[in-house]
């Protein structure tokens, strides 16, 4: 009897954990989002092309403990930009991955066809 009002006050432990995991990527991965989104606006607006090697290391430098969770950030916006239809995702030799402004991209591509 009352067994209803005992599940109420039990913690789910493993809820818990999986909510004190969201909470803790939740901020880098804010950074990250932060990081694509500074990348879109000062970099790539104005012609610049982004690869994400750099990016990676730059987050790697600044962001040793959780590098992994910003780059997550960093790549979700992304994601979101390209299928947007504001930035097209280029891969290139070794797996690299190229961000270029759809505006800019007819010069881009020229420039690595020759």
């Amino acid at each position: 009897m009352f067994d209803f009002i005992k599940r109420l006050f039990v913690k789910d432990e493993t809820l818990d954990f999986q909510n004190f995991m969201e909470e803790r990527t939740r901020k880098p991965k804010g950074i990250g989002k932060e990081i694509a989104l500074d990348c879109y606006q000062n970099g790539l607006k104005n012609g610049e092309v982004v690869h994400f090697s750099d990016i990676s290391n730059l987050i790697n430098e600044n962001y040793p403990y959780m590098a992994s969770s910003v780059e997550v950030g960093f790549l979700d916006e992304m994601i979101t930009l390209v299928e947007g239809g504001s930035v097209i995702s280029v891969n290139g030799e070794g797996r690299e991955i190229t961000y270029i402004h759809r505006d800019y991209s007819d010069k881009f591509l020229r420039g690595n066809s020759s």
